[in-house]
């Protein structure tokens, strides 16, 4: 019971609720790209196999862009990068539905699927960025006292 007082208290503090209210409206900017721009390939006619090997593909570079990702959380301002990332963001998701529009008639050729592999590295790394510099910030900001939780509920 004491941690959901504590957690109640918590949600109760002003900064926090806007913090929330910030959070959900973010993601209005790119929900679509991220849900529908697969499956826009796909209906266009790309194949299972080229979205299978681009997600193959994509995979490394998350991991070792991750990396840089924590290093940058260190150098600068969490919410900074975070701001950077989300213009980032944005950008591929531009980027996403202008790689849909112009897709081959003639079907998928190899300058498309890297065109392709190049965007979905490209928004995987911008939501890398932001995930990594928003669980920086929510760590420097939370209390010691009940870090655990208190990483949990900023992170939902």
């Amino acid at each position: 019971m004491e941690v959901y007082r504590v957690m109640g208290g918590i949600l109760s503090l002003k900064n926090i609720q806007t913090f929330i209210v910030i959070h959900l409206i973010a993601k209005i900017g790119f929900q679509a790209n991220d849900a529908v721009t697969n499956l826009k390939l796909l209906e266009k006619g790309f194949s299972q196999e080229d979205l299978a090997l681009t997600v193959l593909i994509d995979f490394p570079f998350e991991i070792s862009l991750g990396y840089y990702a924590g290093k940058w959380s260190e150098q600068y301002a969490p919410m900074r990068l975070w701001c950077w990332a989300f213009v980032g963001r944005l950008v591929a998701a531009a980027f996403a539905q202008f790689t849909v529009m112009m897709f081959p008639s003639g079907g998928t050729n190899l300058p498309y699927l890297c065109v392709v592999i190049v965007e979905h590295v490209f928004s995987t790394f911008m939501s890398t960025v932001m995930f990594v510099a928003v669980s920086a910030f929510h760590a420097k900001i939370a209390d010691p006292h009940i870090g655990g939780t208190y990483m949990t509920l900023l992170a939902t």
